[in-house]
């Protein structure tokens, strides 16, 4: 009652009246009006006076009942006993009832990666087209109580299952599962029943396997043979809600009870992967292995030494830190000219990119995120942060610089005095490029826009690049472009190394068909011209930055990468011995000048070698790693432009200083009142964002909220509203960035003198790493917190930190957890 009705206004920050309640030693010390009160003495005690009278809390605010405070009268006559060293309103002011129980519908990303995981099929572009994307909730999209279903829903499930059967490998399928494809009962029954398992999560009942053996006959009766009927059957169950749903039953009894081993195997699958359990860990949980804590441990062990968990820890820092409003930004254009889409895809790829190094690279604590002396940039956002540019760091990672090292040619689109494009491959025969229309390209901080029908061309063959292919034998293009839309056909021309007019199949293409990239290239395995062709999925192209890599081995197989991921492989055999070496290198339209491709480029790099996976990684990953010792004012994730913009154009006090309260310290404030202006007021001459915040947290009605978290953000103030560091505003006020800060619960602040002081001291507060392991706990299990989970929380962070306090370390403590080896009863309506 106190944290609910008390503690906004007088805790150890507010102190209202010079009162703390959030204390026992501070209420019996009192405030301006003397002591608060006296154990076993209501009549004495000035708190049950004020509350009895109704002076407190003000009218503002909800009144107690008469039965809180009879509740109220009774404690202080009981010597006013504390069951906690200090109030802490982020923990009690929470439900303290059991967690409900809530069907959980797959979130988008879960569904995409389960159908991938359970067919193959890459789903991603048609569910994000297809399907609603999901909503934020209690600070995650996976939040279970705001999963709902609607008839967009249904209706996406239906039309994706039938896309899903239509481009999957059936053969591969079934191999999986059985090698008998009679149309007899005891090859179609355990098909069917082993199917619908890994689908089902478990096993299936006996009508289930009834509806779809009917599905099946259905298919046969229609002519089809054992897999179409099987592939018609893979329909329904992706339509089932035994797939679309994470269902469990409630704890039989009035106590919380053990999930079973396939309710467990489910849960540990999408906290840690996201996606349906692989048939490893199913087999486990079948077998009733998880009952049993080490082999429980090994499984967890294996998930969390899988990329898989990797690749979903970046939807946990995404959903947390709430990247994806970046892709909304639309700062004011006269405040910020330079802000543009691409500025904000840097500005996210820095974090995720940051992420990964501290979380996985160096498998260091989660409390470094907050002050790590390293950043990952582009060249532009190396500009906006006013940090030069080392273009060597581009390759200064060990695999980088065996790239580099077989290198043919390389550009970065830099204007050059006469409208050149430079090759910095460092060969002794550069192909440098030039537009044969100067006018219809426009050089800008992004890179080289082709604005209109334009061919860029190097001056003289690209002779020493095709031989030094040819005898290799094994080739990468790798490239950083933007579509200026999706509609460009043809394949439109992206980059290639073209015949002549009359001349037969290029040595290579990389093009654009409408909503997917192609790659053409000549085989000694080819087609009569010696063409091979190998395509991206549809809605593989995307208005945005994005990395293109092909690469072709000795054994002739190629694989096209986007983004750094593998989209398609294809084993084409032959080899280069066929490639002309008259042919020249072409950007933007080929030789006939007939399939122009509009959009800009960033980097262009041509290999003598296959690179491989990882390689293409680390040069896919856009930003690249940057040491920032010369640069104390960056460091740790609220130093990062993507994380600084929460602030909003006018770079709010209130709007960081929330956000670190929030989502950083685990606590909270209300509202505020109806009345108050809460648009953000912008700085003057005279009068900077801290000058105005100064000035609300001296005003008695905005105090007692405002010093919560304004101070918070004191530190940050030299950082505008995109993140970009200045010493002074665009008025002349000089900025500042020491202060104190008072963490929720402690007595004392903690001063410091400039941001890197500040990130260092958030980086060591115990406050903060809970923070982060709540926030953790959360995504993991996919609700809000209550009050029953306290000691579960407080296990799992203590182990966690130590053993390390690392993501691995924190997920292997939740995984293991009562919160989710246990489930509770249905709550009574």
């Amino acid at each position: 009652m106190l944290s609910k009705h008390c503690l906004e206004c007088h805790d150890s920050i507010a102190e209202a009246g010079d009162l703390d309640l959030s204390r026992r030693s501070a209420t019996l010390r009192g405030g301006e009006s003397g002591p608060a009160l006296v154990p076993g003495d209501p009549d004495a005690s000035l708190l049950w006076d004020m509350i009895e009278l109704d002076s407190m809390p003000p009218e503002s605010h909800p009144r107690m009942t008469d039965a809180e405070k009879e509740v109220l009268r009774e404690w202080i006559v009981r010597e006013a006993p504390w069951a906690a060293k200090v109030i802490d309103p982020a923990e009690f002011s929470l439900d303290d009832s059991p967690p409900p129980m809530w069907l959980r519908r797959l979130t988008v990303p879960q569904y995409i990666r389960s159908v991938h995981a359970l067919t193959g099929v890459d789903i991603a572009a048609e569910a994000a087209k297809t399907l609603p994307p999901e909503q934020r909730a209690d600070g995650f999209a996976n939040t279970a109580y705001n999963l709902e279903v609607d008839l967009t829903h249904v209706e996406g499930f239906a039309q994706l299952s039938e896309v899903v059967v239509e481009r999957m490998n059936v053969t591969a399928f079934l191999l999986r599962h059985t090698r008998c494809q009679s149309l007899t009962d005891d090859c179609i029954d355990p098909t069917i029943e082993s199917v619908a398992t890994q689908f089902f999560r478990g096993r299936p009942q006996g009508h289930e396997l009834a509806s779809l053996r009917k599905l099946f006959d259905a298919a046969v009766d229609e002519g089809a043979d054992f897999q179409d009927a099987i592939a018609f059957v893979v329909q329904g169950l992706l339509q089932s809600p035994r797939f679309l749903f994470l269902i469990e039953d409630a704890a039989a009894g009035q106590e919380p009870e053990r999930v079973t081993d396939l309710e467990l195997a489910s849960r540990l699958s999408y906290a840690a992967w996201g996606q349906s359990p692989d048939r490893e860990l199913l087999r486990a949980a079948l077998a009733g292995e998880l009952s049993d804590t080490q082999r429980l441990k090994a499984q967890v062990e294996r998930l969390l030494r899988n990329e898989r968990a990797i690749n979903h820890s970046m939807e946990f820092v995404e959903n947390w830190l709430d990247l994806g409003r970046l892709g909304y930004l639309r700062p004011q254009p006269t405040k910020f000219p330079d802000w543009d889409a691409a500025l904000a895809d840097d500005m996210r790829a820095e974090t995720e990119a940051f992420f990964r190094e501290v979380a996985w690279n160096r498998n260091r604590p989660l409390s470094d995120l907050f002050n790590a002396q390293v950043t990952f940039l582009t060249p532009r956002l190396a500009q906006h942060y006013n940090i030069p540019w080392d273009f060597a760091a581009e390759f200064s990672d060990p695999q980088a610089m065996s790239a580099a090292s077989d290198m043919l040619a390389f550009f970065t689109f830099d204007k050059a005095s006469d409208a050149t494009v430079l090759d910095l491959a460092g060969g002794a025969d550069p192909l440098n490029l030039k537009p044969n229309y100067g006018d219809r390209v426009a050089w800008t901080s992004d890179g080289l826009k082709l604005e209109s029908s334009v061919r860029v061309t190097s001056s003289n063959p690209a002779e020493s690049v095709n031989r030094a292919i040819k005898k290799t034998g094994e080739l990468t293009i790798e490239m950083w472009v933007r579509p200026k839309s999706r509609g460009q056909e043809g394949p439109a021309f992206i980059v290639g190394i073209p015949g002549g007019r009359h001349d037969g199949s290029p040595n290579f293409i990389v093009g654009q068909q409408g909503d997917r990239y192609v790659v053409e290239y000549r085989s000694t395995s080819g087609d009569k011209d010696g063409k091979q062709e190998i395509k991206a999925a549809h809605g593989s192209v995307e208005l945005r930055w994005t990395h293109l890599a092909f690469t072709v081995d000795r054994s002739g197989t190629a694989k096209l990468f986007i983004n750094g991921e593998e989209q398609k492989r294809e084993d084409f055999g032959g080899d280069f011995s066929n490639w002309d070496d008259s042919f020249a290198l072409m950007l933007g339209n080929d030789t006939r000048g007939n399939v122009p491709w509009l959009g800009t480029f960033r980097r262009l790099g041509i290999y003598q070698r296959a690179l491989s996976a990882e390689e293409i990684r680390q040069l896919n990953e856009g930003p690249v790693r940057h040491e920032l010792t010369n640069h104390p004012e960056r460091g740790g994730l609220l130093t990062q432009a993507g994380i600084l913009t929460v602030g909003g154009d006018e770079a709010s006090m209130v709007a960081r200083g929330l956000f670190v309260l929030r989502d950083l310290l685990y606590s909270r404030v209300g509202n505020p009142p109806p009345c108050v202006d809460s648009e953000p007021k912008p700085s003057k001459p005279g009068m900077t964002q801290r000058d105005l915040a100064m000035v609300r947290l001296s005003d008695g009605s905005c105090t007692g909220c405002h010093s919560k978290f304004e101070p918070l953000a004191f530190g940050l103030e030299k950082f505008d509203g995109v993140g970009a560091h200045h010493e002074a505003d665009e008025h002349g006020n000089q900025l500042r960035d020491d202060g104190e800060i008072l963490f929720p619960g402690q007595d004392e602040p903690v001063t410091y003198e400039n941001s890197a002081e500040l990130m260092d001291i958030l980086a060591a507060s115990e406050r903060v790493q809970k923070g982060v392991t709540r926030k953790l706990i959360q995504f993991a299990i996919a609700r809000p917190l209550v009050a029953a989970d306290a000691a579960s929380v407080d296990q799992i962070h203590h182990r966690g930190w130590e053993n390390g306090g690392t993501y691995a370390a924190l997920m292997a403590e939740v995984l293991t957890s009562d919160l989710v080896l246990h489930k509770y009863p249905e709550l009574a309506e």
